[in-house]
């Protein structure tokens, strides 16, 4: 086994030792100035980071803020549409109650008369005819009644009918049939007509479909809207 003598590892000499410290001191300086420059990078680009999401951040609450704010305003729009169409549907009620009593007192007149014209041969005609029962409570209410030794023609009137006034009337129809049949110990012939203000095409084929005249408005006065083919329905109790 051999051995290394000290006196065989070559000596430096001042400049080449001083060489090798200056070599170290500048590679040190650039790896501190690396590691200097790296770290600003880091902090800047850290800096950049929290920059952008605080600013989303912002950006978030502001649209959250804008969404509150919106949905506080459509809250209060909300209320103010539906305190509105409570007015509107009081307005409506009141309106409805008036032109009720308007058409009625326009209709019942001459109504006997255009009936008539049909050969029904109705001799009288009465308003709000209010029916009561074995108990002496009101089980019906028609607004105009004619009557003759077989018919009895009962009128709806409304401002705007729905399918609901049909169905409530032909009802009716029947309840004023058992009575009568009641009052005069024969059968008598019941048949019905709703008269509206405001008719659309698809209610008045519903009415005339249920076999019910319909009576609308034209000019100052009204008509029996009776289209080729209809024959009224008498209705009877069940």
């Amino acid at each position: 086994m051999s051995t290394t003598n000290v006196h065989d590892i070559p000596k430096l000499s001042f400049d080449e030792v001083w060489a090798i410290t200056q070599e170290s001191a500048r590679l040190i300086q650039e790896i501190n100035k690396t590691r200097q420059k790296d770290a600003k990078k880091i902090k800047k680009q850290r800096q950049k980071d929290a920059k952008r999401a605080k600013e989303k951040q912002q950006e978030t609450e502001k649209k959250i803020a804008e969404v509150w704010t919106l949905v506080k305003q459509t809250d209060e729009q909300i209320k103010r549409t539906e305190a509105q169409l409570k007015r509107t549907d009081e307005q409506l009620g009141k309106l409805g109650n008036r032109f009720g009593e308007v058409e009625e007192y326009l209709v019942a007149p001459s109504i006997v008369e255009k009936f008539n014209e049909f050969n029904y041969h109705f001799n009288s005609a009465g308003r709000n005819i209010k029916i009561y029962g074995e108990n002496k409570q009101k089980i019906a209410e028609v607004d105009i009644m004619l009557e003759n030794n077989d018919f009895i023609l009962c009128v709806e009137v409304k401002v705007k009918p729905d399918e609901s006034d049909i169905r409530k009337h032909i009802e009716r129809l029947k309840i004023v049939q058992h009575y009568y049949k009641n009052r005069y110990l024969k059968e008598i012939k019941v048949i019905g007509a709703i008269a509206g203000t405001v008719f659309d095409d698809k209610l008045k084929n519903l009415v005339i479909e249920n076999g019910l005249y319909v009576i609308v408005p034209t000019g100052n006065t009204f008509k029996i809207d009776v289209p080729e083919g209809f024959q009224p329905k008498s209705f009877c109790s069940e």
